[in-house]
This record gives structure tokens, C-alpha cells and sequence, in this order.
């Protein structure tokens, strides 16, 4: 659990969800969504839909913060229902696939647009191949910046980067947006909208992928779910933080958005929040038990999880020598979206089974018909691509059944390789030698929940099942309502079992 001063502010938290929307969003929108609704009329119908579906998952996953206080986003709440390999499977294609293919897209973009603003390519750089070879260059340097500024604390660094970031971005955009509306007023150039519906496109795929790319500017506003426990005050924080974040509305009267889809301080804004995601989502399955145990590493000091950090931002690297990246992407996309399906089924099951689960006191609570309504959208976005356009769904539904394998095959509790003692301790070892390497290099100790917490036993506190590992010794760390003055009270300890696995008393 991070120390307090470690969490982020109020405007912290605005800064990451800001950022990360607008981050989002200069990406598909305007262009795609004209292209599949074919009129203005439809445009602003499909994008004003959008903004309410936006905002009721918004308000459905704070009620999903505020109640399981725990970081991962989804892959949290899936777990806390016990549906630990539907989370598994999510966990897989968000982690491997999805996040480090979007960081390697926006470092991409970072590194093109600073070969073009210095003109390189026309100066410098007239060989095609070392034109390629320094922008890989460039690639990987904001890639490692950025995860360096990842790897101090959350409160005096990240949030404060992300902070200056957002300011220069929302400085850029209303400037377009003041330049747009006295264009609009000074010189009438209203053509566009005096046969609003003419040329719509009714079909329903093409308002799928309307809906996709609607949604998908404002997408983001989902990031502190990801370090719900990195958050101060998250009853105040995350609604207010959210409502801020929804501001991307404004991209309605933007006429042209290549200023600000051309501008480093948007691109480095959207590297930073994706960085914090991902890493944030690695940790939790982490220390969930559910992948090697080194990515639960954390810094003393800071709390930064400097193992998944750095294990991202090496994916991301890896993934820019892909071919195309963006089609990638659009395979993987409508995963997402089925995947907070499952998280809105997970919110209803917990609604009507609230006496099973141990949830927050202090918690918003939503209206029933949110995550009803916002779960029919989701099915219905998945459910007509999967019928209309199952070459596009194919990708996403291969990889979760792969991971579904790899999750009963090495992970589920009464898997077969049970059987083979052997094997079981070889990975163990494999696992110790990699956890103790990780944690001198990046200097930081691994956090894991124990058995009991695992499975969600309602007797157990969350916050005395929490491990420490230091070296080959496994200890449960102090709450920190066990402190006195900043103190640990001196408590007796003894030893749980024959894996050196010891409680502090």
C-alpha cells in the first residue's frame, strides 16, 4: 500500500484522465467517424451518444474504485469475484498485446514528429535506412525518459510531469477551439450542416465502428482504476477527476485537429498515462500470483513498480519493429470492450450478492440502471462485430483462448502438472532466482498476496495479507494503523510453515 505521501492529488488525478482522453482521442476522431457515418448530422449524433455511454461506464467503474480499493482496474475486480481466469485472459491480451502496442504507437509518433519539426529527413537523414535507425533511436529515448520519470514517486514526479503535460495540451486545444468558433461566427462557413443527414450510412457496422471510434476519444477516463490505491481521498478524487476528464467534448468544435495531434507535450502526456496503467495492471496480476512474482516489485521509497515499468517500456520497444502496429491494434480493440462487459456483470453479481464480498464503507453507489445500460452497449458493440465482421474479432477471441489454455494448463489450482513435483520446483526456483536478481537491480521489495487472500476467504482483511519478500525470506508487512509516531511497534514473530514464511505478531 503506498505511503500517503506518495499518493496523487485531486489535480493530479484530473491531469491523468485529461491526459490520457485527449491522448486518445486526436488518434481516430474526427476522420474515422465521418468516414462510417457518412454526414455531420450522424457525426455529432454518434459522438454526443458516445460522450453518455463514456460517462456511464465512467461513473460505474468510480462506484467499482471506491468499492474495491484495490489496483489492476478490471483485472482487480474480476479477481474479487473469483472469476480469476476470466481476468487471466484479459489480464494476457491487455498486458502483452494492447498496452505496449499503444506506447509503441505514441513513442513512434513522438519520434516522427520530432524528425519532422527539425526537419532531419530532409536535411540530415536522406538514407532511407539511417532514417529508420534514428527514429528508433529517438523511439527508445522517450521510451526510457518516460520510464525513468515513472520510476520516482507518483506524487512529487509523475503527476507532476503529467500535470505540465496537460496544461500545454489544454492551452493548444483552446486555442483551436477559439480559432474554430470565430471562424464559424466571422465568416458564416456553416455549408456543412444545411443538409446535415445528407449521404448517412444506416448500416449497422458502420455505426459500430462509429461507436468504437466515439468511444474511443474518450477513452481514459478509466486510468485510476488502474492505481485505485495510489489515489488520495478516492470518494472525492476519482468523480471529480472523471467529471474534469470528460471535457474532451470540446473536440466537437474543432475543425482542425492536426495542430494538436501534432504536438509532443499531447504525444509524451498519452505515453506517460499508458505507462501508468500497464505497469499498475502487470503489478496486480503480480502480486495476484497469476505471473512470475518479480513483477510485484515495488520501491521502498516511492512505491513505483519499477519491474512492470520496465518490462512494459522493453515490450513497447520490441513491438516497434512490428509491421503495422495500428491494424494490430484494431483487431485487439473490441477485446476491451467485452472485457468491461465481464467487469459490468461482475459489478451486477456484487450487487446482488453484496453480503459475499468485502467491499469499502466509504463507497459511491450508482444508480442500477448505469451498468445495466452500459453493459447492453457492450455486448452489443462485440456482439455485432463478432457476427457482421468475425475477421476483425477472430485475432482478439485466438489470444484469449490461448491465454484460457495457459491459465489451466500452469496457473489454475488443480491443474495436472500438480503431478509432477518436479517441474513445480524447477519453476519455483526459476521464479526465486529471477525475483532475488530483480530486486537488487531495481532495488525494491516484492509484494504479493498470500494464499488465504487469493481466495478470497471474507474472514481474511486485505490489508494483513499482503508479503514482503526480501531474499528468500517472506514476511507480512505491518498496517499501517500498526504505527505509532512513523514506528513499528515491536512484535513477536514465528514461523508459518516449512517455506520460511514468517508472521510478524
Amino acid at each position: 500500500m503506498p505511503h500517503s505521501d506518495n499518493k496523487m492529488g485531486r489535480w493530479g488525478a484530473v491531469s491523468y484522465i485529461v491526459g490520457n482522453i485527449v491522448g486518445s482521442g486526436i488518434f481516430i476522431v474526427p476522420g474515422s467517424m465521418l468516414q462510417n457515418t457518412g454526414s455531420v448530422g450522424l457525426f455529432l449524433i454518434v459522438w454526443l451518444l458516445s460522450a453518455a455511454v463514456a460517462t456511464l461506464g465512467a461513473y460505474c467503474y468510480c462506484e467499482l474504485g471506491t468499492s474495491i480499493r484495490r489496483s489492476g482496474g478490471d483485472f482487480a475486480y474480476l479477481t474479487h469475484v473469483r472469476w480469476n481466469a476470466i481476468a487471466f485472459m484479459f489480464m494476457s491480451i491487455g498486458c502483452v498485446l494492447i498496452y505496449p502496442l499503444m506506447l509503441a504507437i505514441q513513442a513512434e509518433t513522438t519520434a516522427e514528429y520530432t524528425v519532422q519539426a527539425f526537419r532531419l529527413n530532409e536535411n540530415c537523414l536522406n538514407n532511407p535506412a539511417l532514417l529508420f535507425i534514428f527514429k528508433k533511436l529517438i523511439f527508445s529515448l522517450f521510451a526510457l525518459f518516460m520510464m525513468f520519470i515513472n520510476f520516482y514517486s507518483l506524487r512529487r514526479v509523475g503527476a507532476r510531469f503529467q500535470i505540465a503535460g496537460t496544461v500545454a495540451k489544454l492551452l493548444a486545444t483552446t486555442l483551436i477551439v477559439c480559432t474554430a468558433i470565430y471562424i464559424l461566427i466571422s465568416k458564416g462557413q456553416l455549408q456543412n450542416f444545411s443538409s446535415p443527414f445528407q449521404n448517412s450510412k444506416w448500416e449497422a457496422m458502420s455505426l459500430v465502428n462509429a461507436f468504437f471510434a466515439g468511444l474511443f476519444s474518450y477513452d481514459g477516463w478509466d486510468v485510476l482504476n488502474f492505481g485505485a490505491e495510489e489515489i488520495e481521498n478516492p470518494k472525492r478524487t476519482m468523480p471529480f477527476a472523471i467529471l474534469s476528464g470528460i471535457i474532451n467534448l470540446s473536440f466537437l468544435v474543432v475543425l482542425d485537429a492536426d495542430t494538436v495531434r501534432d504536438s509532443t507535450a499531447v504525444m509524451m502526456g498519452a505515453m506517460n498515462g499508458t505507462i501508468f496503467t500497464a505497469s499498475r495492471y502487470l503489478f496486480a496480476a503480480a502480486r495476484s500470483r497469476q505471473i512470475p512474482s518479480f513483477l510485484a516489485l515495488l520501491n521502498p521509497e516511492n512505491d513505483s513498480p519499477r519491474a512492470s515499468i520496465f518490462t512494459h517500456v522493453l515490450m513497447a520497444i520490441l513491438f516497434s519493429f512490428v509491421g503495422d502496429t495500428n491494424q494490430l491494434i484494431n483487431y485487439l480493440g473490441f477485446a476491451q470492450w467485452l472485457q468491461r462487459g465481464f467487469t459490468m456483470c461482475a459489478l451486477l453479481w456484487i450487487r446482488f450478492n453484496f453480503n459475499n464480498f468485502i467491499l469499502h464503507p466509504d463507497a459511491i453507489k450508482t444508480p442500477i440502471f448505469m451498468p445495466i445500460i452500459f453493459l447492453c452497449v457492450c455486448l452489443s458493440l462485440v456482439g455485432i462485430t463478432i457476427i457482421q465482421e468475425f475477421s476483425v474479432a477472430k485475432f482478439g477471441l485466438l489470444v484469449l483462448a490461448i491465454a484460457f489454455l495457459i491459465y489451466f494448463i500452469f496457473i489454475w489450482e488443480n491443474t495436472l502438472l500438480n503431478r509432477f513435483p518436479i517441474f513445480k520446483q524447477f519453476c519455483y526456483l526459476i521464479n526465486d532466482k529471477i525475483a532475488s536478481f530483480v530486486q537488487i537491480i531495481l532495488n525494491g521489495k516484492i509484494e504479493l498476496f498470500n494464499e488465504e487472500f487469493q481466495n478470497n476467504d471474507p474472514k481474511i482483511i486485505e490489508e494483513e495479507n499482503k508479503i514482503k519478500i526480501t531474499g528468500n525470506i517472506k514476511i507480512y508487512p505491518l498496517n499501517d494503523k500498526e504505527t505509532i509516531n512513523g514506528n513499528y511497534k515491536q512484535r513477536r514473530r514465528k514461523s508459518l510453515n516449512k517455506n520460511e514464511l514468517t508472521k510478524i505478531n
